[in-house]
């Protein structure tokens, strides 16, 4: 029993550590597609949809690239 109790507190303790993880990187991708975005449109002066989006996509194809590189 000590032997499954130990398994079941292990696998709490890793999904709680997941799901705050998980939270984190939800949180820290919302702010960087908002400051993205915020700044496309501060330099292009643009709110057409379109054109954010391919920037966006632009931007982050650059950034794995840069990170892939590395």
């Amino acid at each position: 029993m000590d032997v499954a109790t130990d398994l079941g507190k292990t696998l709490r303790a890793r999904e709680k550590r997941r799901r705050k993880e998980q939270e984190f990187v939800d949180k820290q991708a919302e702010e960087l597609q908002a400051a993205g975005v915020t700044s496309i449109i501060n330099s292009y002066g643009t709110e057409d949809i379109d054109d954010i989006d391919r920037l966006w996509w632009r931007v982050l194809n650059k950034m794995v690239d840069e990170y892939l590189i590395k």
